[in-house]
């Protein structure tokens, strides 16, 4: 009986240390309950150029195409000067794929959308990050 334990012990544990962090999750886009997050709010940015120069927006919209929510944002006057656009905040966490959504930023001038672009973001389950894009200032 013994001999019968040690197995099973030693079949577990081989299993354990053969399985890769990814591999264990059944659902790698939860999150643990009892995570600290700081508190402060992020956003991702985007400051559509062309020819170099900042394009600047009578008004724009970002689509989350993997539930067609669409969200409107209010630029604060610093976003206005630099002509950077907010693609995603906090406030959509819990709209975003941990690994990745992608969100359609368009972007309109006189009454013509000027500028479409795609924006990977997820999250880390305190805050969104950006997996792929443009985004402004880094991230």
């Amino acid at each position: 009986m013994n001999k019968l334990k040690i197995l099973f012990a030693t079949v577990l544990t081989l299993t354990i240390m053969a399985c890769e962090e990814e591999d264990c999750c059944v659902y790698p886009d939860e999150c643990p309950t009892n995570i600290g997050c700081t508190e402060e709010y992020r956003s991702l940015l985007f400051q559509p150029t062309k020819d170099g120069q900042a394009v600047l927006l009578d008004s724009y919209y970002v689509k989350n195409l993997d539930n067609d929510n669409i969200y409107n944002f209010t630029n604060n006057d610093t976003h206005d000067r630099l002509a950077a656009y907010i693609v995603a905040t906090d406030s959509q966490l819990e709209e975003v794929k941990k690994s990745g959504s992608t969100l359609r930023f368009v972007g309109s001038a006189n009454n013509e959308v000027v500028i479409e672009q795609d924006f990977v973001v997820g999250h880390d389950c305190c805050h969104i990050v950006g997996i792929d894009g443009p985004f402004y200032g880094g991230n």
